[in-house]
């Protein structure tokens, strides 16, 4: 055999040995391709601002009624609940104020003072103890108060039959009819609950 044929042999030989040895290496070599997707979220936020009613409720935006009381030892307890008949929202803030008159629409000259812890009693509806705070009202909603005095005493004594209830000073009232023939009340001193929310019985 000559030495060009033996050189032919012998590359062919080793060109067969190097790719067998691949395929035994890497039997199942593959190649992956690997896709990335980027997702982009846009999150929108939405605000509600609530506004409350900015305006005082006047005395004209009511009817009122009186829900009696109870009363020992001299001790009397009332209570009056308003109900506001206009449309439209407004705020209730702090104590009433009162006009006390006679049957006959004469102005019974009364001290009024303001409920507080150092009163020296509690009237018997819970909420009317509680500090006094804001309310806004919107039609049919109603709100109450209480008031105490004496009705036995040997100092000077006044029936009242109406009352005259306002929500700030110098401002138009809402009637009020006591039931009866009204209530005595004397040392002439009322003490007033602050405005709660809801009828008063």
């Amino acid at each position: 055999m000559s030495k060009s044929l033996k050189a032919a042999l012998l590359l062919v030989v080793f060109v067969i040995v190097i790719v067998a040895s691949r395929h035994i290496i890497h039997p199942n070599a593959s190649t992956v391709t690997t896709t990335s997707t980027t997702t982009s979220t846009t999150t929108s936020t939405s605000t509600t601002t609530s506004t409350l009613a900015t305006t005082a409720c006047g005395g004209s935006d009511f009817t009122a009624v009186d829900d009696g009381g109870e009363g020992a030892a001299g001790t009397v307890f009332n209570a009056i609940t308003l109900t506001k008949t206009s449309a439209g929202s407004c705020n209730v803030q702090g104590f009433p104020e009162m006009v006390y008159q006679t049957k006959q629409g004469s102005v019974v000259a009364l001290t009024t003072s303001h409920f507080s812890t150092l009163s020296g009693f509690l009237f018997p509806i819970a909420q009317a103890n509680a500090p006094a705070h804001r309310l806004v009202m919107t039609q049919g909603a109603t709100v109450s108060f209480s008031y105490e005095f004496n009705d036995r005493s040997s100092a000077t004594c006044a029936n009242v039959q109406n009352l005259n209830v306002t929500f700030r000073p110098g401002a138009a009232g809402t009637p009020v009819t006591l039931m009866g023939n009204g209530v005595t009340i004397c040392g002439g001193a009322v003490t007033v609950s602050p405005f709660y929310s809801g009828h008063a019985n």
